[in-house]
């Protein structure tokens, strides 16, 4: 018989839903629903997969530590927490720990995140890109205005 591969699935799920007038609440704005997180480990379940659901918090590098010599593959539904480069955190940790994962490395993850980071790298090799105008500048100073 087999061995079922076992898999660790990475998720971010919405305990609180957003409220636009409390800013403290915008943090899982872009997280899943319980019920969504529930279905995709039954869906992978019943694909065949052994999983061991892992929620991306500030707990989850222990969770996969605890769990490495178990986990044969991590599937990275996740989106990280906290910070503009928080899609790069679960790819680092899998690598920190040697757990081979779904998705996209670190760098990639900061990169597709970071449009003009990328767009000069794409330039600098002679991939066309459309033009772009950025709009730092504005607003800074437009919210530096907002703010006085």
């Amino acid at each position: 018989m087999d061995k079922k591969l076992i898999v660790a699935f990475l998720y971010n799920v919405r305990h609180v839903y957003p409220d636009p007038n409390d800013s403290r609440t915008q943090l899982e704005t872009d997280f899943d629903d319980p019920e969504t997180i529930e279905e995709l480990t039954h869906c992978l379940q019943k694909a065949g997969f052994n999983v061991i659901p892992i929620e991306a918090n500030e707990n989850a590098y222990f969770e996969l530590k605890k769990h490495k010599s178990e986990i044969d593959i991590a599937f990275n539904y996740s989106e990280g927490i906290y910070g503009k480069d928080r899609y790069c955190h679960l790819p680092a940790i899998l690598e920190i720990l040697q757990i081979p994962y779904t998705g996209s490395s670190p760098l990639t993850q900061a990169l597709v995140l970071n449009k003009g980071k990328a767009k000069e790298i794409l330039i600098a090799n002679k991939i066309p890109t459309h033009r772009q105008t950025r709009l730092t500048r504005f607003f800074r100073r437009h919210n530096q205005q907002k703010h006085c």
